[in-house]
């Protein structure tokens, strides 16, 4: 696959864009973790002069496609602001989802490598991916691989937790991780960055954006170079990234907008230790375009018409196996509506049709080995009723259809109440949902994997039930969620044959909670338990870790010092030897990071990072080693 380089066109688009209007920064919502929320399609809200300021309480809308604030929504959720991220120095999509509870990202060793998502103990396949509420087209493992994702140009990331198909349709039966993107709507004064970070294992990241507006025009745009050696060799990363928003204010009522990405990305991948290489290596294209007409059709109806084209491609050379590449192709048209007659009732419908395409070609046989066409619908509508003061009814249906597997029904019933005189929140939903087998599970690779024909799709039912109490004003808050989820047909690969699992069960319990005695200082810690098992067997599944806990600290010593401290403990996980496919008890994984910015001036600031502070050899996935301790160290210059 050739490579396409887009260094040179992102930089002249972000050298020009300072004639093209004025741009103000946007002010960021705080971190908000909370176990009673639901994810968000809506934009960034508009800046305002104000950058002190945080949004303590942000209108999200993933839970039922209608917008409502955070604190009366009725899933669990945690929302990661862009002042989060940049406090922590994260660099990826991975890095800010590591310390949400309820929720294990597991990666082979380094990054670059194919990142697995469990949320409450289910598949990277049963979670859905969406960029500004559009989901981003699964690969031929059935899901979104979210390794490569960077943060540029994120405003939040939004993960809703527990199945949430009747809403945003198939796929859906762990959660929904929602990243919202920045915008340019709404800001007075021009704001452009460039970012410049170097470290460990020949690490070179650059990043630039801009964001503005003129008239009736908006624009927000950034690109981003990361290099790395990594620690082992044959371990090479190289990533570009690009992204742009455009959009027209055509009438009051009617907005068109334009949304494209482009990324490619090459690794070398030596594999696991059992058995290195030195010559394997992969590369990934992905690119989407997406066009969008929102209009304000009356005072009391809204409605969105979206159109998404996008394409993955990859290419490997898995030696001693043949060079070996594959193609996933996919258009989806959204279409959706709220309506709310009164101001206690909203409704939200719609509907979704994706086309998509794949295929795989064999150099050494010079023909495709797999080639598939499908088509999935889904049509949904859902309502958010106050039916009294504080008490939130949230049903939601939805019906899906897939070309190859048929139609299936699922349905989502939530509820909230939040007690007036004590702020105390209490939240309930059951709900079912559908994910179909994957591509991957009907390919043949040389003598590894024998594809199975017969796979059914896999049905999910699940509830919560939580509460949340804040203390001191809001100072202090504690949250508690139980949770399950019974899951038939879970396809599983034990070694070579993807099989259904008859009957499995996640289950457990998720408590939060927020500590903020001064403006200077913020404490969050999470712990996690869950019980992921086979029923028919009583084995429990691999990866699922039983205890999780989690912590971040925040600390501002100075007015334009940041200092950021977080970390995670992993006990009770099983997992498979990479040499022999034995079962086995891994060592128990605890990691450390720590990050610092200092805003020198209004433009300027210098920043480091140490990630796996602690200098703790532990391994994610059995037979691929973490780095070792690494040091970053950078600047950011904004005008």
């Amino acid at each position: 696959m050739q490579r396409i380089s887009v260094r040179g066109l992102a930089f002249a688009i972000a050298l020009a864009l300072p004639g093209l209007g004025s741009l103000q920064a946007a002010s960021t919502s705080s971190k908000t973790s909370s176990s009673t929320s639901a994810t968000s399609s809506a934009p960034a809200s508009s800046a305002t002069d104000d950058t002190t300021d945080l949004d303590l309480d942000p209108v999200i809308v993933t839970a039922t496609r209608i917008p409502e604030p955070l604190s009366q929504t009725s899933s669990s959720v945690t929302v990661i602001s862009a002042k989060e991220i940049e406090d922590n120095g994260y660099q990826n999509v991975v890095q800010a989802l590591q310390n949400v509870p309820g929720l294990r990202t597991a990666t082979p060793g380094t990054p670059g490598q194919v990142t697995g998502v469990f949320i409450r103990g289910m598949n990277s396949n049963q979670t859905l991916v969406l960029i500004d509420g559009k989901r981003l087209p699964q690969g031929f493992d059935g899901a979104y691989d979210i390794t490569d994702l960077p943060l540029d140009n994120v405003e939040r990331i939004e993960v809703a937790r527990g199945p949430l198909s009747a809403v945003q349709g198939n796929s859906a039966a762990g959660g929904v991780i929602n990243i919202i993107t920045k915008s340019g709507q709404g800001m007075k004064k021009p704001e452009y960055a460039v970012t410049v970070e170097a470290g460990s294992f020949n690490t070179f990241h650059e990043t630039v954006s801009a964001r503005g507006a003129q008239g009736k025009f908006d624009y927000s745009a950034a690109y981003s170079s990361l290099l790395t050696s990594n620690q082992r060799r044959n371990n090479d990363y190289d990533r570009e990234n690009a992204t742009a928003n455009l959009g027209y204010q055509a009438y009051d009522d009617v907005r068109l907008s334009l949304a494209s990405a482009y990324r490619v990305t090459t690794v070398q991948n030596p594999g696991s230790v059992p058995s290195s290489s030195l010559k394997k290596w992969q590369q990934w294209e992905t690119w989407s375009v997406s066009p969008t007409l929102d209009w304000k059709t009356t005072e009391a109806w809204s409605q969105s018409l979206s159109f998404q084209h996008s394409q993955q491609r990859m290419a490997n050379d898995n030696e001693p196996s043949a060079n070996n590449r594959q193609q996933v192709n996919s258009n989806e048209v959204d279409w959706n509506h709220t309506i709310t007659p009164i101001e206690t009732l909203s409704i939200a419908a719609g509907g979704q049709f994706e086309d998509k395409t794949t295929w795989q070609y064999d150099d050494s046989l010079r023909s495709l080995t797999y080639n598939n066409h499908q088509t999935n619908k889904n049509v949904h509508t859902g309502v958010d009723w106050e039916a009294l003061p504080g008490w939130h009814l949230v049903p939601s249906v939805s019906l899906d259809g897939y070309s190859d597997y048929g139609d299936f029904f699922n349905w989502r019933a939530a509820t909230s109440y939040v007690v007036p005189a004590t702020k105390t929140k209490f939240l309930g939903s059951y709900g079912t949902s559908t994910t179909a087998p994957s591509d991957q599970n009907f390919l043949t690779y040389g003598g590894f994997q024998i594809p199975n024909f017969n796979l059914k799709p896999e049905q999910t039912r699940g509830w919560e039930a939580g509460a949340e109490q804040p203390f001191f004003g809001g100072k202090w808050t504690v949250g508690g969620t139980f949770f399950e989820n019974s899951i038939d047909n879970l396809i599983y690969t034990p070694v070579a044959t993807p099989l259904n699992l008859r009957h499995t069960r996640t289950q457990g319990v998720e408590v939060t909670t927020g500590i903020h005695p001064i403006k200077e200082l913020d404490i969050t810690a999470a712990y996690t338990y869950l019980d992921a098992i086979n029923t028919d067997t009583m084995a429990r599944l691999v990866r699922r870790p039983r205890n999780e806990t989690s912590f971040d600290v925040t600390g501002r010593p100075a007015e334009n010092v940041t200092l950021a401290l977080g970390g995670s403990w992993l006990n009770g996980m099983q997992d498979t030897d990479a040499a022999t496919f034995a079962t086995f008890n891994p060592k128990n994984i605890f990691s450390t990071r720590f990050a610092a910015t200092w805003k020198i001036t209004s433009n300027v600031s210098v920043f480091g990072r140490i990630e796996n502070l602690l200098n703790n050899h532990y391994e994610e996935i059995p037979g691929y080693p973490t780095l070792s301790q690494a040091f970053y160290a950078g600047f950011k210059l904004t005008y």
